[in-house]
């Protein structure tokens, strides 16, 4: 992931949290990669809070006056 352009959460209960996230990835990236890094960002969450996360990752290129 180059940079987060947006985050967004939702609780949904007790045991629930849904995390989106609007992502610039380099342009060379594949979709195989993209979901590889959505599952790690869950594994990380679920061993950091105490829900279930579902991360959903929304890739784009980012605009241009914010490209590194």
């Amino acid at each position: 992931m180059d940079k987060l352009l947006d985050l967004r959460t939702m609780y949904l209960g007790p045991e629930r949290l849904i995390v989106a996230a609007n992502v610039a990835f380099s342009d060379e990236i594949s979709a195989d990669r993209a979901e590889d890094v959505a599952d790690h960002i869950d594994k990380r969450l679920a061993d950091l809070l105490p829900v279930t996360p579902h991360v959903f990752l929304d890739p784009t290129q980012a605009p241009a006056k914010t490209r590194t």
